[in-house]
């Protein structure tokens, strides 16, 4: 080999070291901010989902209600409220959250099954009517726009330009004619 071979690739194998063991942290590209999940979480009491990406309709007319909150963990415990429409089981699911590496992820666990964390990443948020997660659920990345209760059924449009920016496939998951005649207890 010659010497131009040997120094590229020792190149090269630095470069995937040092890229392996960076911490990648997603910016407001309005600001330049990082992202924090945790300030999405003290914000946000109550969400309504309305687009993600998948297409099993199992997400329709989910709705999540925090639990509790202590932001000296900071911990956060949201319980997700599955309706039971298009033939999928009616249950409530619990997501117990912790910090992850870098302030926009979220490392969580469903229920009481902390030996399976996993990590959810925030990849827009206005800290009032928004926020778009990235989290691995059945096998796939679910891209999900989050909404407040309050902007359910007005959306501000810059929350659906950022899950259009930051998402591929977009299934709408909150319908005010569907979901008002959904129970909301489960």
């Amino acid at each position: 080999m010659s010497v131009r071979t040997v120094t590229a690739l020792i190149t090269v194998f630095f470069l995937q070291q040092a890229l392996s063991n960076a911490s990648i942290e997603a910016r407001d590209e309005s600001n330049g901010d990082v992202l924090d999940a945790f300030q999405v979480f003290a914000n946000c009491p109550e969400a309504v989902l309305l687009y993600d990406n998948d297409e099993t309709g199992s997400h329709l007319c989910l709705t999540t209600a925090r639990q509790n909150f202590d932001e000296n963990g900071p911990t956060a415990t949201y319980v997700w409220q599955m309706k039971g429409l298009n033939g999928h089981a009616k249950k409530n699911i619990t997501f117990h959250l912790k910090p992850g590496q870098t302030p926009d992820e979220a490392v969580f666990w469903l229920d009481a099954d902390e030996g399976k964390e996993q990590v959810a990443r925030l990849v827009y948020a206005d800290y009032k009517s928004c926020g778009i997660f990235l989290v691995p659920l059945n096998g796939m990345i679910e891209c999900m726009l989050w909404v407040t209760e309050e902007v359910k059924d007005n959306v501000p449009q810059y929350c659906i330009d950022q899950y259009d920016r930051n998402c591929d496939t977009k299934i709408l998951e909150y319908s005010k004619d569907i979901c008002s005649q959904v129970d909301s207890g489960v």
